[in-house]
């Protein structure tokens, strides 16, 4: 899925990590922003950081991922 999260590049600079998953939720509201990763190139999105914090500009490619529950039971 692909969508615009602004129409400037230095709005885009200025565009907090959560914002990003808020729209994603808004266009996958089955998908929760509490289990939801943001990976850009090799590095892990924290919120609390800009997207300029990790180098994306407009048409990056960021890939969302989802956090499970789970693991083997002792």
């Amino acid at each position: 899925m692909s969508f615009d999260v602004c129409r400037q590049e230095k709005e885009l600079a200025q565009t907090p990590v959560q914002d990003l998953k808020q729209k994603i939720q808004e266009r996958r509201p089955d998908i929760e922003k509490t289990s939801m990763g943001l990976i850009y190139k090799t590095q892990t999105l924290e919120d609390g950081r800009m997207l300029a914090d990790y180098g994306i500009k407009h048409k990056s490619e960021i890939q969302a991922v989802m956090r499970c529950n789970g693991g083997l039971a002792a």
